[in-house]
């Protein structure tokens, strides 16, 4: 899905990485040109825009990796497609999860790597659903990145790594959130030169409510957006040139976010009004679903108005704002619009032990309380409220 200039539906004029990805280009370049690079998650929204924007400076070795064959296949012929000089670079695909042992052996193989991204992750609040989604959330976004560090380090295949983290890892509200936070801690923890950055919410990214809206259109099918709900949304071609600026123009254990005041929170119901009259419509807002539904059934063709279920945020995890700062975090002064958050000068929860607390309790018996009884010990900072709604329930 192709939004034509995504940063004006979000009431910006320029993107907000515009200066700082000018002045530091050359640099990203040098960490590029003629290096070998591996990417995991490669399929997903962010890691295919990082992927296309690393084949512009042409690296020695482009590795591609992630669970999602189709994704893989489709990104490999756009870049075959689009790019004048990918022959000069090495360019293979892996279709698998990290935690593989044929993944392992890949790297072994093919090593060293100058750099690694992992943009591999659960990413949805609706992730911490059940204890199993639970589980599945923790394993993924810190326990497999944990031990593939291990992995790395011992076996000496890179000394630089990137992962993605998230504006809700500053003093979480849900599980989603807090694993992301222990992830910081891992790979800062790690002995490898490591590298972060909070996200925003990704604008029609994969898998998002924004992605959703074309979709509820094509399909006939109202809209739904939560009501009040205000979020910092950044566009894909922003995530990109925001996780070059972390790998390559931070100093290492550093994640880097925002300036305060360069982003403003917009609410979703508002994103969708500029979105729909970018195709000429106005929303006629519902309380409930069937109600919208029949309104849709009765329109005429020619009607400019488009059914939208305004829905309330009452499950779990879900809060009405975001910040980028935790309360025990301070900034530092980095680059023209962003700043950083470096790991010596907060406290990081032992991720060794958390893990072994983690597994320990791993059981037929387990539930989800204890879950976040054991996330609460290691991370106080975090508030969560269990409503027993998940996202996963409503339209």
């Amino acid at each position: 899905m192709i939004i034509s200039e995504p940063h004006k539906l979000l009431n910006r004029s320029e993107k907000i990485t515009e200066f700082d990805f000018k002045m530091n280009t050359q640099h990203i370049e040098r960490h590029i040109n003629d290096k070998s690079i591996l990417v995991i998650g490669a399929a997903g929204s962010i890691g295919s825009a990082v992927v296309k924007k690393i084949m512009k400076y042409n690296p020695k070795k482009l590795f591609l990796v992630d669970n999602n064959e189709n994704g893989l296949v489709d990104l490999i012929r756009f870049l075959r497609s689009s790019e004048h000089n990918i022959n000069k670079t090495e360019l293979k695909m892996l279709p698998s999860s990290v935690d593989s042992e044929i993944f392992r052996l890949f790297l072994i193989k093919n090593k060293p790597f100058d750099s690694i991204f992992n943009f591999a992750a659960r990413k949805h609040v609706r992730t911490e659903e059940d204890v199993y989604s639970s589980l599945l959330l923790f394993k993924i976004n810190l326990i497999d990145t944990y031990k593939l560090l291990g992995f790395v380090k011992d076996q000496n295949i890179s000394n630089r790594y990137f992962a993605v983290s998230t504006d809700k890892a500053a003093d979480p509200f849900n599980l989603m959130g807090a694993s992301k936070r222990l992830m910081e801690a891992s790979i800062f923890l790690s002995g490898i030169e490591s590298y972060s950055t909070r996200f925003a919410n990704v604008a029609f990214s994969k898998g998002s409510l924004l992605a959703s809206f074309p979709q509820r259109i094509a399909n006939n099918q109202p809209i739904p957006v939560p009501n009040k709900i205000k979020r910092f949304l950044i566009t894909e071609s922003e995530a990109a040139e925001i996780c070059l600026l972390s790998a390559f123009s931070t100093p290492k254990n550093s994640v880097l976010i925002p300036k305060s005041g360069l982003l403003e929170e917009i609410e979703l119901k508002g994103i969708l009004e500029n979105y729909l009259n970018t195709l000429d419509l106005k929303p006629e807002y519902f309380d409930n679903k069937d109600m919208a539904i029949k309104f849709l059934d009765q329109k005429n063709v020619n009607d400019k108005k488009y059914p939208v279920v305004l829905t309330e945020p009452v499950t779990t995890g879900e809060k009405i704002s975001e910040k980028f700062l935790a309360s025990d975090e301070v900034t530092k002064e980095h680059l023209e619009n962003f700043d950083i958050i470096l790991s010596q000068e907060r406290n990081e929860p032992n991720i060794s032990h958390f893990i072994n607390d983690f597994e320990n309790i791993t059981n037929e018996k387990l539930t989800k309380k204890q879950i976040v009884d054991l996330t609460l010990k290691y991370l106080p900072t975090m508030s969560h409220k269990e409503t027993n709604k998940s996202l996963n329930s409503q339209i």
